[in-house]
Parts: C-alpha cells; sequence; structure tokens
C-alpha cells in the first residue's frame, strides 16, 4: 500500500487518481479527511505531518510513502511554517518510515533548489544547489533531512525535482493564460528568461516510473518538460493556443547595468532586494537537464504544444461551467 501526503493538492490529486488507475492501494493523509471525493482504491486516514503520534498509525501496512505534501510560500528565511511542515515533517516522516519497515520513500521535491542560473546551461543534478526564495531553501534543507533519516536504512528512496509545474486545476496557471489572454502589452525586464514548462502528466508519469523501477536507489532526480524556452516564447505559444498574442516589449541592456551598479553600492550597506538583484541580471534560467530521467527511468514527456493546447481546453471548459 502506498501513504501519500499532500493528496488534496494540485500534484497529490493526479497522483491518487493515476495511483488507482495502476492497481495500487492508497492511503492518503490528510489533516481533514475527506476534503475531496477519492476514487475506490483510495482510502482517508486522518495525521498531520507536524504530528509523530497522528502519523504512526498511518505507516500500518506501507510498502511505499510518496511524500508530495509541503507549505508553497513563506514570509522568511525563517518561516515558522516552512520549517515545522516542509522540512521537520520529511524528517518526521523519514524516520517513521525506516522505524516501520517501509521499503520505498519517493520525495517530491522542486529543481527551485538550483535557483535562478546565471548562464544558459540548464541545471544538472550534480551542480551545486543555490536556492533563493525561503520555499526553496526549505525544500533542499528537506532533502538533507530524508536522505540524513534514511541513512544505513533498507529504505530505497529516490527524489524527484520538477520545474515549472502547470495544468488547468493550478491556480497559478489559469492566471498566467488569463493574462495573456487580456494584456495587450507585455513589458519584460533587461533579462534573457530561461523557463521550463512542465505539465501535471510528465511529473506524475515520473512517479509511476520510479514505482516500476524497483532497483532505484538514492538517487535525485530532475523532472521537466519536452524543451525549455524563452519566457517571450512561451507567452506567445501560450497566446496562440487562446488566440490573443500580447505586443512584448523588453527593457535595454543598459537598464541592467544600472541595475547591477545599484546593487553594488547597497551591499555595502545591507541585501539589495531580490527584485533589484534579478533586474541587473543578464540571463535568468530555470531550465533544467533531464538526461538523467530518460536514462535511469525511460522518461518521455509530452511535447509543450500539446500541454498547452490540452491546459487551454480544460480552463475554457472550467470557466463554462
Amino acid at each position: 500500500m502506498i501513504l501519500l501526503t499532500g493528496g488534496t493538492g494540485f500534484v497529490g490529486r493526479h497522483l491518487v487518481l493515476q495511483f488507482v488507475a495502476e492497481g495500487h492501494r492508497v492511503r492518503v493523509l490528510s489533516r481533514n479527511p475527506g476534503r475531496i471525493g477519492l476514487p475506490d482504491g483510495a482510502a482517508w486516514v486522518q495525521g498531520d505531518l507536524t504530528d509523530a503520534a497522528s502519523l504512526q498509525p498511518a505507516m500500518s501496512d506501507i510498502d511505499t510513502v510518496v511524500h508530495a505534501g509541503a507549505v508553497l510560500r513563506g514570509g522568511s528565511p525563517t518561516d515558522p511554517a516552512l520549517e515545522r511542515v516542509n522540512i521537520g515533517g520529511t524528517s518526521m516522516l523519514a524516520r517513521l518510515a525506516r522505524d516501520a519497515g517501509v521499503r520505498r520513500f519517493i520525495h517530491i521535491s522542486s529543481a527551485g533548489v538550483y535557483g535562478d542560473g546565471s548562464t544558459t546551461t540548464p541545471h544538472r543534478e550534480t551542480d551545486i544547489p543555490k536556492p533563493v526564495s525561503p520555499y526553496e531553501k526549505s525544500k533542499l534543507f528537506a532533502e538533507h533531512t530524508l536522505i540524513d533519516a534514511l541513512e544505513g536504512s533498507n529504505v530505497s528512496w529516490t527524489i524527484l525535482r520538477p520545474q515549472g509545474l502547470y495544468g488547468s486545476e493550478r491556480p497559478a496557471t489559469a492566471e498566467f493564460f488569463r493574462l495573456v489572454a487580456q494584456k495587450r502589452i507585455w513589458l519584460h525586464g533587461p533579462a534573457n528568461v530561461i523557463v521550463h514548462p512542465t505539465h501535471i502528466t510528465d511529473l506524475v508519469s515520473a512517479v509511476g516510473l520510479v514505482l516500476a523501477h524497483t532497483g532505484l536507489h538514492g538517487e535525485a532526480v530532475n523532472i521537466g518538460g519536452a524543451r525549455s524556452l524563452d519566457y517571450r516564447e512561451l507567452i506567445a505559444l501560450t497566446g496562440a493556443q487562446l488566440g490573443h498574442i500580447p505586443r512584448q516589449f523588453c527593457a535595454p541592456r543598459w537598464t541592467a547595468q544600472m541595475a547591477a551598479m545599484v546593487s553594488r553600492i547597497w551591499r555595502s550597506v545591507g541585501t539589495p532586494p531580490a527584485r533589484l538583484d534579478r533586474l541587473s541580471r543578464t540571463v535568468i534560467n530555470r531550465a533544467v537537464d533531464i538526461e538523467k530521467a530518460r536514462r535511469l527511468l525511460g522518461f518521455d514527456p509530452i511535447p509543450l504544444g500539446a500541454g498547452l493546447e490540452q491546459t487551454a481546453m480544460e480552463i475554457r471548459r472550467n470557466r463554462a461551467r
């Protein structure tokens, strides 16, 4: 049986459906069971990632843990929720899984642990992580606590690092499509911003491939869409699906030089704002190399155009209801 955390979230809801479709029995951990309907073959169990006593019963008869639960936003690098749930919760869950004799542990992390690349080379698993936001930092620390908790145990663990997840049910995706459909003019900073959209079905597929790969252990694997691209191209491709492409304009390169100069002066007295630092960049790269996923798992993401078309169609259908 699979124990799934985060089963009521965007990623978790898709995972539940896929697990049941593949014939797995699923136990969905939730502080408030019953928030959404579950398909036959899936059951609720009440528990909290920050409460060890509530997690112990959830571990009964579990052979695989898929950990997708996390707090997505935090106000500061020491935000209590990020530390308590993303870091402490992951550590606690891993230790309980080890003690319960769980066979496998699949942790859904984030490619945000790499931060904003300053070159056009995609991030590889061997790169030194440089997270920027409080959330990204918490996900990296969660990876470390997971590995520490399972070191020397019989639990086979795999860390998946998805980048740029999108889908019609994700609020950020729906908002992006709304802006593309409504904006007449889209202004960009001077940086070349490289994004890597990954449709939710690609992450779900990757988790299924890990479950089917019985020999996988101790690997961190990037999960990304079929290709990365410039953010301006993504806007144009999305607009093509919606029948409206905003006119796009970029700030001149000299604005980056000015921002860099101001940022250097600012550093003499303190830490410059993140927005100013990004404005001073010539490249902001969020792309990941997915060769390892292809080689180890046989991972084959759907074409970007197909993902955008499906998402646009589902958003239109949802709005028509």
